[in-house]
């Protein structure tokens, strides 16, 4: 396994879009020194100080931008690398969203741990990168991914239940509230398991002075795995002895039953009551279907991540 270099890296990744076709939400200016402040307190608690840091936005963040002008030259330790694309793509380096993946994607690999940060208003762009996140490997369990955003909560929950970038891996919204000159933030996660199944949690807030309120118990980048609360969890697998085995064998008023056997179903059988889950062998329909949605595409990443 090829050893990783270790270093402070701040990338501020600027992406030309399409104009979206919906009308965005309009917000007035926000203090840039205040959102620096807010970043730095989340930053402070969730993320090593020897962590990469990624940070992505888009062209209509211009206040983010500033935030970072005043954060990056205080923190920096190591290498910075800036990329900063014009309005009209003539100014420095023009990047498609597929390329600041690839890119950030590279900086992940060099680095032994990194955070993401990611400022947009802009709910298309957020499901852009999501979607482009999840195709170009962008994200491990160990990558720490904060959305900062002012989008009202309902675009929140949307973004985080219906793309796996956000519902699944390890992220966070810090929402932005500047309404009626008050300055505060929520912090929110969706939990894809729980009591009461999926749903979007609220993991804590940013009061006045930048105070760090936890809210039940939680804390930020919660681990969503420890317990799956009784969930019922589906497992694709293929008939390859001695790991996977299928039996059929007679029942009770003339029914069949399936059992299964094996290495692979062995140890998730022993591994379901220790988190919390039962196991629901999905019907086998071939190998190619398998192995092309998932042994490939998790043989690939291994290679590459190695």
């Amino acid at each position: 396994m090829a050893v990783q270099k270790s270093f402070a890296v701040a990338a501020i990744l600027f992406v030309c879009l399409q104009p979206a076709t919906t009308k965005l939400p309009v917000f007035g200016r926000v203090d840039e020194g205040w959102v620096k402040e807010a970043l730095d307190v989340v930053l402070a608690e969730a993320s090593a100080s020897h962590c990469s840091l990624i940070f992505i936005m888009d062209k209509t963040s211009s206040y983010f931008y500033e935030a970072l002008m005043i954060r990056v030259p205080a923190t920096k330790t190591g290498g910075d690398v800036v990329l900063d694309v014009g309005d009209d793509g003539s100014v420095g380096v023009n990047l498609t969203m597929t390329q600041v993946v690839a890119q950030a994607r590279k900086m992940r690999l060099m680095s032994w741990c990194t955070s993401v940060v990611v400022f947009s208003d802009n709910p298309t762009f957020l499901s852009v990168f999501a979607e482009m996140a999840d195709n170009g490997r962008l994200m491990v369990w160990e990558t720490k991914l904060l959305v900062i955003t002012r989008l009202p909560l309902s675009n929140l929950q949307n973004l985080l239940q219906n793309y796996w970038t956000f519902s699944m891996m390890n992220t966070m919204f810090l929402k932005l509230n500047t309404s009626s000159g008050k300055k505060h933030c929520q912090i929110y996660g969706h939990m894809p398991y729980g009591p009461t199944g999926s749903h979007v949690a609220q993991l804590g807030s940013l009061k006045s002075g930048h105070v760090l309120a936890y809210l039940s118990n939680r804390t930020l980048f919660p681990e969503k795995y420890n317990n799956f609360h009784g969930m019922k969890i589906n497992l694709t697998w293929i008939p390859l002895t001695p790991y996977w085995m299928m039996m059929k064998q007679p029942g009770p008023n003339g029914t069949e039953v399936t059992t299964f056997s094996g290495r692979e179903y062995w140890i998730m059988e022993n591994i379901a009551p220790i988190l919390n889950f039962s196991l629901n062998p999905l019907p086998y329909t071939g190998w190619d279907p398998v192995s092309q949605d998932i042994l490939i595409y998790n043989c690939n990443e291994t290679l590459e991540d190695s």
